[in-house]
């Protein structure tokens, strides 16, 4: 009897782990360009959203937007972003930056983008491993 109850609670334990791990996986292409959505899709790689590399996206664009959290959520479930920004610098010419990626779920990536130097955005974000481009 104790041998079937611990049975039980393995399995049951080990078929939750799998469900909520297969819930949360989501590939995202990942691409940083300044030239143009072509080149972007061209040179776009496809990764695994995790803790590490949504942490290092949100770290480089934490200048351009605070308001990204740096730290993983309890959940821990992904979303893909696509971003088009329009740099404006005090010493030098603008710049468009077009750029692909993994974000939270539960962060509101496409706000707060008010920050100097960025002068227009064109964001959008979902949960199905491809971010659209709004052209």
């Amino acid at each position: 009897m104790i041998y079937s109850r611990g049975f039980i609670t393995i399995f049951l334990a080990t078929s939750l782990l799998a469900i909520g791990s297969a819930s949360r996986r989501l590939t995202c292409d990942h691409c940083s360009v300044t030239t143009n959505w072509n080149d972007c899709e061209r040179l776009a790689k496809p990764a695994e959203c995790g803790v590490l590399l949504t942490n290092d996206l949100h770290f480089h664009l934490g200048t351009l937007n605070p308001s990204l959290p740096l730290s993983r959520p309890a959940d821990r479930r992904y979303k893909c972003y696509s971003i088009e920004l329009n740099l404006n610098f005090v010493l030098g010419p603008s710049r468009m930056v077009y750029q692909k990626g993994c974000t939270y779920e539960e962060a509101h990536f496409c706000d707060g983008w008010n920050t100097v130097p960025v002068n227009s955005v064109i964001c959008s974000t979902n949960s199905t491993g491809v971010a659209p481009i709004d052209d």
